[in-house]
C-alpha cells in the first residue's frame, strides 16, 4: 500500500513527529501540541486510508441465536467474512486524557461478497500513542463491533489485531523514518527526540522534545534549564512551541565551538593576511594608527602610520530573553586591538570590553523557522590599555555603526539557516502566526496535507 496512506492514519495521531530519547527529569524546550481543530483535519485526511485499509481487514466466523416471531429460536453463522467496501459518513477522535486517543466511526454501511447489505454498525477503537525503542508508537488497546441490535463478540481480538497490524506496518514504519536531528556544519546538531511519552489534555494532544543544540564533536548538555511554557494558546489546529532554552543552547555550543570569534583588517597585502577580512571602505576610521590619534594619542605616538588588526571575540555565550514584548539578545564581547610592525607579528595594544544587544524577530518560510537580529545597543568599557587611556566617548559612534553594518550582517548570515521543524512530508503550514509569552514563543497555524 502507498505510504501516503500509510502515513494518513498516523496523522490522526501526529502531524509532526519526533523520535524518542526519553528522559523523564528534562523538561521539553520545543514542545508540538495538536488541538482538538487539529484532530478532526486530521481525521477527515485518515477516512480515505482507512475506506481503504478496511477492505483487507477479515473477521473470523461468527454465530449466535436470535428469535423471531413464530421461528422461535434461530441459530445464524457468518463464515468468510471479509469488508469490501466502506462508508464513512459520521466518525469522530477524542482524546483520552492520559492515555492516547479514541477513533469513533458510527453509522457505518458496508457490503459484502455476499451481498448482504449491513445498516447501523458503530465501530470503535482506542488508540495509546507512547513511545518504546526508541520511537512514538502507536498501538490498539481496545476495540467493539457492533450491527444494529446485534453484538458480534471478537474472537481473539480481531479488529484490535487488524488495526495493529495496519498501524505496525503503515503509522509506526512511517513515524520510525524521520529524522530528528539536524546538523549545522561540522559544529553544532539539534535534537528533536522526546524528552517523555506524549501527554494528553481534555482537547489536545502534546509532544514534548528536547530542542536542544549540542556540540557534534563533544556533546554535553548545557549549562541551562528549559522554563515552563503552556500547551496551547490558540485554537488553531497545531501549535509549536520554543523556548528560549533553545536559542541559549545554540548560542552556547557556538561560543565553546570558538565560532564567535573574528579578525578584522584594513586593505593589508592578501600575501600577508591570506584570510583578512578588510574593514569596510565607507567606516569613518582606519585601521592604520594615524587615524587613531584623537582617540588614543598614545597609541600614534608609539606606534606611528602602523596597520593594525581588531579580533572580535564573545567573553562569555550569548543570551536569549523572550518576554510578551518580542526577544532581545545579549552578547557580551570583547574587541583586542593589535598592531602589526613590518616583521608581521601582531602586537596587541588595548582592549574594549562591549555589551551588545539586539532585538530578534522570528518567521516561518517552507516548514523552517527563520529569525533575524536588529541592533539595539553597544556600552563600551576599557578592559585594558598598553598605550595609555581610552576616549570612549569618541569611539562609542563608531563601533555602534560597525555593529550595525557589520556584526549585525555577520549574525544574519549564520542565521539565515534557520531550523528545520521536522513536519512529515506532505504537511504545510497554512498561515503560520507568532506569538510571544514569557520564556517562549508559539508558532499557531492550521495545517494542510497534500498528496
Amino acid at each position: 500500500m502507498s505510504r501516503i496512506y500509510l502515513w494518513a492514519l498516523a496523522a490522526i495521531f501526529a502531524l509532526l513527529a519526533f523520535g524518542a530519547g526519553p528522559s523523564a527529569a528534562q523538561a521539553p524546550g520545543f514542545k508540538v501540541t495538536l488541538t482538538q481543530n487539529g484532530l478532526n483535519y486530521a481525521r477527515q485526511v485518515a477516512v480515505d486510508f482507512l475506506q481503504k485499509a478496511f477492505q483487507s481487514v477479515s473477521l473470523p466466523a461468527q454465530a449466535g441465536i436470535a428469535h423471531a416471531p413464530v421461528l422461535g429460536k434461530v441459530f445464524w453463522e457468518l463464515q468468510d467474512i471479509q469488508l469490501s467496501g466502506l462508508s464513512l459518513p459520521d466518525s469522530a477522535i477524542t482524546i483520552v486524557p492520559g492515555r492516547g486517543v479514541n477513533i469513533a466511526m458510527p453509522h457505518m454501511r458496508g457490503r459484502g461478497w455476499l451481498i448482504i447489505d449491513v445498516i447501523g454498525s458503530f465501530i470503535n477503537v482506542g488508540i495509546d500513542v507512547g513511545e518504546a525503542g526508541g520511537k512514538p508508537t502507536l498501538a490498539a488497546s481496545s476495540s467493539s463491533c457492533e450491527i444494529g441490535k446485534l453484538l458480534i463478540k471478537e474472537h481473539g481480538d480481531a479488529i484490535a489485531t487488524g488495526i495493529t497490524k495496519l498501524l505496525d506496518s503503515g503509522a509506526n514504519a512511517a513515524l520510525s523514518t524521520i529524522p530528528f536531528v539536524e546538523k549545522f556544519g561540522d559544529v553544532a546538531q539539534v535534537d528533536f527526540s522526546l524528552v517523555s511519552a506524549p501527554t494528553f489534555g481534555g482537547n489536545y494532544l502534546t509532544l514534548n522534545s528536547k530542542g536542544e543544540f549540542t556540540s557534534q564533536a563533544h556533546p554535553v548538555n548545557p549549562p541551562y534549564q528549559p522554563g515552563a511554557m503552556p500547551d496551547e494558546v490558540t485554537g488553531q489546529m497545531m501549535q509549536i512551541m520554543l523556548s528560549q532554552y533553545v536559542g541559549n543552547s545554540a548560542g552556547y555550543v557556538f561560543q565553546q565551538a570558538g565560532k564567535l570569534h573574528g579578525f578584522l583588517y584594513d586593505k593589508l597585502s592578501p600575501a600577508l593576511m591570506p584570510q583578512r577580512q578588510d574593514l569596510p571602505s565607507w567606516s569613518p576610521i582606519r585601521l592604520n594608527t594615524n587615524s587613531w590619534a584623537h582617540i588614543i594619542p598614545g597609541l600614534t605616538q608609539k606606534y606611528p602610520n602602523h596597520e593594525m588588526e581588531a579580533e572580535l571575540v564573545a567573553s562569555a555565550p550569548p543570551s536569549a530573553s523572550f518576554s510578551p514584548s518580542g526577544i532581545v539578545i545579549n552578547g557580551p564581547g570583547q574587541i583586542v586591538v593589535s598592531v602589526i610592525p613590518p616583521s608581521g607579528q601582531p602586537v596587541p595594544v588595548f582592549a574594549i570590553n562591549i555589551a551588545f544587544s539586539a532585538s530578534a524577530s522570528v518567521t516561518v518560510r517552507g516548514g523552517r523557522i527563520y529569525s533575524t537580529i536588529s541592533y539595539l545597543n553597544s556600552p563600551l568599557s576599557q578592559a585594558w590599555s598598553n598605550v595609555g587611556p581610552i576616549a570612549l566617548s569618541l569611539l562609542d559612534g563608531i563601533i555602534r555603526t560597525l555593529s550595525t553594518d557589520v556584526i549585525v550582517p555577520f549574525v544574519n548570515y549564520y542565521l539565515s539557516h534557520g531550523v528545520n521543524i521536522p513536519i512529515i512530508e506532505g504537511v504545510q503550514l497554512v498561515n503560520p502566526s507568532i506569538h510571544y509569552g514569557q520564556g517562549y514563543l508559539a508558532i499557531s497555524t492550521d495545517i494542510s496535507y497534500t498528496v
